[in-house]
């Protein structure tokens, strides 16, 4: 199986459409994507509609901001229902869970802060609370776009 687990649309700061998304995934022969627009599933259920007609299987989720000062993001997979932005860490984590869906850190280590977990965050984290992945490579971070065995986190098609 092909996938891309971290996708944007114009729901947050996406550039392209459910249908452009699922044209892009299509493409480039993917088997599954996972729609995690920062802070809101608005286009999920139209991605998935749009995608099952195609025969490309959409996976709900979201990116979502913790509180202030970190705002770090953390991706729920398999969401059922949009989770809050603003809450800690923990309860974020928490919140995925409780819908028995996974949680997921993003671009961690990113030389950019807002958003992206730092490893002394991470390392409290993984020590009092379960996470279900970690992101090992981001296609925004990929000189020349190599390929690569991560999430692209694409933005645009």
């Amino acid at each position: 199986m092909i996938a891309d687990p971290h996708c944007h649309t114009l729901a947050s700061d996406g550039m392209v459409t459910p249908q452009q998304l699922v044209d892009a995934a299509l493409k480039a022969r993917l088997d599954l994507i996972a729609v995690t627009d920062h802070d809101t599933m608005d286009s999920v259920r139209e991605t998935q509609e749009r995608g099952t007609a195609a025969g490309l299987t959409v996976v709900g989720g979201q990116e979502i901001t913790t509180r202030w000062p970190a705002q770090t993001h953390i991706m729920g997979w398999f969401l059922e229902k949009s989770i809050k932005r603003g809450m800690s860490l923990v309860d974020t984590v928490d919140a995925i869970h409780d819908q028995g869906a996974l949680a997921i850190v993003p671009h961690p280590f990113m030389p950019v802060y807002f958003g992206s977990i730092q490893p002394n965050m991470l390392r409290r984290l993984l020590e009092k609370h379960q996470v279900d992945g970690i992101e090992m490579v981001c296609g925004n971070e990929v000189p020349g776009r190599l390929p690569n065995g991560g999430a692209d986190e694409s933005h645009r098609p």
